[in-house]
């Protein structure tokens, strides 16, 4: 399953304490994406967060900078396109 971890695209390892991750691991399945993904090219994939809206997960906003990890490991990074409005966020059962 694959997560986000919100922060640096620049970013090229997890960061461990001993074998213990430290970030915020948050759970997303693809709902849509190109038939094929290149190496260095760039594409436009829909993720949606697993336990929304269960949990809120306030830093996930549209500007916020992510790397794709699949465990431990950074499989991908990207920018967040669309993010629930302010609305949603406070109120998810009158959206």
């Amino acid at each position: 399953m694959p997560h986000i971890v919100i922060g640096e695209i620049q970013q090229r390892e997890a960061v461990r304490v001993g074998n213990s991750l430290t970030e915020k691991y948050l759970g997303v399945w693809v709902t849509d994406a190109p038939d094929e993904l290149l190496p260095g090219h760039t594409s436009e994939v829909t993720l949606k967060l697993m336990y929304w809206p269960e949990e809120r997960h306030t830093e996930v906003m549209a500007g916020a900078t992510f790397t794709l990890r699949e465990g431990p490991n950074i499989i991908g990074f990207g920018k967040v396109l669309n993010s629930p409005t302010p609305n949603e966020r406070e109120n998810p059962a009158q959206s």
